[in-house]
C-alpha cells in the first residue's frame, strides 16, 4: 500500500535494483552508517508519514512567502 516507504533511502541510492532486494540493501546501508559513525534514522511508519506531512506544509509555507515577495 505504501510502496516500500520504509526502503526510501535504498530506492534513491539504488534505483535500478528490484524492490525485492531493498530489505537487504537497507540492512547494508544501516551497517555502513554504524561502521562510519553516520546518523541513520528509522521511524515507525505513522511517525514517518507525519514528519513527511509536516515537511510538505513547511515547504508550502516557504513557497507562499517567496511568491509574495
Amino acid at each position: 500500500m505504501l510502496g516500500n516507504f520504509n526502503f526510501h533511502v535504498a530506492h534513491h541510492l539504488f534505483p535500478n535494483y528490484s524492490y525485492a532486494y531493498y530489505n537487504e540493501i537497507t540492512e547494508e546501508i544501516e551497517a555502513f552508517a554504524r561502521e562510519h559513525n553516520l546518523g541513520y534514522k528509522r521511524f515507525p511508519i505513522v511517525t514517518a508519514l507525519g514528519k513527511h506531512v509536516d515537511l510538505l506544509k513547511q515547504n508550502a509555507n516557504n513557497a507562499y512567502y517567496i511568491l509574495e515577495e
